[in-house]
């Protein structure tokens, strides 16, 4: 017998499909409402974490200003970062008179806490070099960052009035029109109604370093209340030719480097200097050898020890840095940081203050010292880090022998003293030895 094939008809196969489509729509509205409840249960978690971090640390006095709220909450791993809704269009914001966060939906009210009575237009909303940071009704925002997109700018406080703490960053742009009070940070403009008052420094770009120079040699060079004096961000600031350096009330939003050369010694001293947001995974201060081409190749070298080298920082501030300052094979060396702050960002285990490498024996090691007095870790993943490259300074008292004086400082309570990333090489002196760890903490104090 035989029999014919039969398909499907063309009625059938549109029904199908019309069946699928309906399916299809229903999945994706259902998983877009299930983001979206999720993403409104991060916002809500995130912002009862915060007020909690606020809450605790009010034993210490409530913030007096925005910035004091956020110092706090860096000091407990909340990066700028972290305080991103994760709603499209929600805001967090802050409020002054009860030191907490609150979460605005997309209409521009407060959704969280429930039952929150505070008023929209006292509430501190981040602004990101941008005019799309912007909140209908909110005429108080805070910076992220260097504020240098002058367009934006513009556009974003046009209509004022407005405030605009900066946050302790670096604002490059003009005025203008715009109307807009700038407080608690650096601006470079001169059009600004600055002041103590409100916590604003004015610096001269490019001011003319002053030198004096002796054969060729110079002498002493001095940097006063300079933006990101000559040498900074290509990280090449040699001393082949230089004595002594020393900056005075400067600020530095890119990283800079010292390089060492041979036999010599040098000073350098960095006083009320601010260094703002020196660039991802980069150092804001960088020692290290430098090098000159020799028969075999590079040749480096540090100073004898007839040629001591100072480095010294007085009331500085780190604000916002991955990185502190790193110290690479510089000999016969004293560090003092003495009286400054570090609020470094804490979104990666290497981002500490101080970080020591490349010394390739115990007596070069132990011809470091670094003396660490009356300062402030408010923020970072630990306050100084032994490289794990550096595997052949074998005796623990070497280690030990770096720290000069740590006395009188005040760490946040999430701030590791000796740092480990947990990948020391087989063959350093504290791989796997978490004994050595706790022995060279009890000398940060």
């Amino acid at each position: 017998m035989k029999h014919s094939k039969k398909g499907f008809t063309l009625v059938e196969l549109l029904v199908v499909i019309a069946i699928l489509a309906i399916l299809a729509t229903v999945s994706v509205v259902g998983y877009t409402s299930f983001i979206a409840k999720a993403n409104l249960s991060n916002d809500q978690a995130t912002i009862t974490m915060i007020n909690k971090v606020l809450m605790a640390e009010e034993v210490f006095g409530k913030p007096e200003t925005i910035t004091e709220a956020l110092d706090a909450l860096r000091a407990n791993g909340f990066s700028y970062e972290k305080q991103v809704p994760y709603s499209t269009g929600y805001h967090y914001g802050y409020h002054q008179t009860t030191n907490r966060f609150y979460l605005l939906d997309k209409t521009n009210n407060v959704c969280y806490p429930e039952g929150a009575t505070v008023a929209v237009n006292e509430l501190w909303i981040p602004y990101r070099d941008h005019a799309s940071s912007m909140v209908p009704g909110i005429s108080l925002y805070y910076a992220v960052g260097t504020i240098s997109n002058q367009q934006e700018f513009a556009s974003a406080f046009a209509n004022g009035p407005y405030v605009l703490d900066l946050n302790g960053n670096v604002c490059t742009v003009s005025k203008g029109s715009a109307q807009v009070e700038v407080q608690n940070g650096i601006v470079i403009s001169d059009d600004f109604a600055t002041g103590e008052q409100n916590g604003v420094q004015t610096i001269i770009k490019d001011k003319a370093p002053v030198d004096t120079t002796s054969q060729g040699v110079i002498v002493k060079r001095v940097y006063t209340n300079t933006l990101n004096p000559e040498g900074v961000g290509s990280g090449s600031s040699t001393l082949q030719n230089i004595q002594e350096i020393e900056y005075v009330d400067c600020v530095f939003t890119e990283h800079i480097g010292f390089y060492q050369y041979y036999d010599k010694g040098y000073n350098v001293t960095f006083t009320n200097c601010k260094f703002i947001n020196t660039g991802k995974d980069k150092f804001a201060v960088v020692l290290q050898p430098g090098s000159q081409s020799g028969s075999n190749g590079p040749v480096y070298g540090g100073p004898t020890v007839d040629s001591p080298s100072i480095v010294t920082f007085d009331g500085c501030e780190f604000i916002s840095c991955d990185r502190g300052i790193h110290i690479s094979d510089w000999e016969y060396t004293t560090v003092n940081i003495t009286n400054c702050k570090f609020s470094m960002n804490t979104g990666a285990s290497s981002y500490n203050c101080i970080q020591i490498s490349n010394y390739d024996s115990d007596a070069e090691l132990a011809s470091l010292k670094i003396n660490f007095t009356n300062n402030t870790v408010a923020s970072a993943n630990g306050v100084v880090y032994f490289h794990d490259a550096m595997t052949d300074p074998q005796n623990l008292e070497s280690f030990k022998a770096v720290f000069g004086t740590f006395s009188g400082n005040t760490y946040a309570t999430n701030v590791v003293k000796i740092a480990d990333r947990g990948q020391y090489s087989e063959g350093h002196a504290l791989y796997n030895n978490q004994t050595a760890m706790e022995e060279l903490a009890t000398y940060v104090k």
